[in-house]
């Protein structure tokens, strides 16, 4: 089973395997996904997140065994009466090449229904084995020969991931969150979806690189094509451009060694400067006590409608969120917000009362809500009250 490709595999098993069950067969599984294949020349496996077992069915692989055999003796009699090493008459040959057309035929639906089971690897518990199985139906594979793969996939949907949204990349890169990297190699980012268990498990890198593409040009993410790493800092490569912010394909991305992508503050040091005509100072920000005090004042007015097929330079969004079910749709908003406007173009002010009856933790709340806040020096206030 090959290793290092950025795809989802399939192994199937051979039919030994179909007598294991229970500690026996979780445990050789386990043995199959850390070590590579024979093609490889044994070590670990590094790609084990892009990887699934298919187990044979005992009374399936007896029977796709008497096929076999039914299947190669027509096969070694069509041969010596083509020889002229036996003769039969024409309806006898007639006769044997349906059965071996019909043999043939049934040996590859035992084939196809021979894998009814399979164990999609998973991250162990804490303290327990690293690798854990979870045990999926997929039924007999039946009259879809030519479509084997897809119809694996497909029976896996909720588990193997056609696609991932560009907001959900970006999260799970943690490029420029409290504690998480400025910088990260392309290869290597791209490696970690088929290799962590933790990670979501992809069909392929194609979903990657386009919401990789997405999260460019929204101002999410900073790519270079090239750069090296020196000490703690990364330095392009002389002639490097950054992207950020600008509309590239998918196929621009992947194929250019030392390339990374790096944190939107990153990005932005990198990015070209230009000199701008001296502007008067801006005005001093608002204090906290007198944004709390326009909370309270009528919502901004709607900004005028511009002509059609015209760019507006102003856009203003107000909305209200109940429960815990669509705040993150919200947040999504805004950060799509925050990637389109200027540097220094966006404004928000978010007023949130948050209830649980059964109490909060306060110093949960200070650790995870405020100290963030005050880290990124962001006014604000909060009160925990009954």
């Amino acid at each position: 089973v090959p290793d290092g490709r950025r795809e989802f595999l399939f192994a199937y098993l051979p039919l030994d395997w179909a007598t294991l069950s229970g500690e026996r067969l979780e445990q050789g599984a386990r043995a199959f996904v850390l070590s590579r294949g024979g093609g490889d020349s044994g070590g670990k496996r590094r790609f084990k997140n892009g990887l699934a077992l298919l187990l044979p069915t005992a009374p399936l692989a007896d029977q796709a065994r008497a096929m076999a055999r039914r299947t190669l003796a027509l096969t070694a009699l069509s041969r010596r009466v083509k020889g002229k090493q036996v003769s039969l008459s024409e309806e006898q040959q007639a006769e044997l090449a349906e059965k071996l057309t019909a043999a043939s035929r049934e040996l590859g639906a035992a084939c196809r229904n021979l894998y009814g089971r399979l164990l999609l690897p998973v991250r162990g518990k804490a303290g327990a084995e690293p690798v854990a199985f979870r045990e999926i139906d997929v039924g007999g594979l039946g009259a879809s020969a030519d479509n084997v793969h897809e119809r694996l996939l497909d029976v896996l949907k909720k588990q193997v991931y056609p696609s991932i949204t560009p907001e959900r990349f970006v999260e799970i890169l943690r490029l420029g969150a409290p504690g998480g990297p400025d910088f990260l190699p392309l290869a290597g980012t791209l490696d970690a979806f088929f290799s962590f268990l933790e990670y979501p498990k992809m069909r392929s890198d194609a979903p990657l690189l386009d919401a990789l593409a997405q999260a460019v040009e929204d101002r999410r993410l900073g790519y270079l094509p090239g750069a090296s790493v020196e000490g703690t800092s990364l330095k392009p490569h002389d002639g490097v451009r950054v992207r950020f912010g600008e509309r590239h394909g998918p196929d621009e991305y992947g194929n250019e060694e030392d390339a990374f992508l790096v944190a939107p503050a990153l990005a932005e040091s990198f990015a070209p400067t230009s000199v701008s005509p001296v502007s008067p100072a801006p005005a001093a920000a608002p204090t906290v006590a007198e944004r709390l005090q326009q909370a309270a004042l009528p919502l901004p007015e709607t900004p005028a409608p511009v002509a059609r097929g015209e760019r507006g330079t102003h856009y203003v969004l107000t909305a209200k969120v109940d429960g815990r079910d669509l705040w993150y749709k919200l947040g999504q908003a805004i950060s799509t917000l925050a990637g389109k406007s200027a540097k220094d173009g966006l404004h928000i002010e978010v007023s949130v009362e948050a209830r649980n009856p059964a109490g909060f933790d306060p110093v949960e709340l200070r650790n995870a809500v405020q100290e963030p806040l005050e880290e990124a020096d962001i006014p604000h206030q909060a009160a925990l009250g009954k």
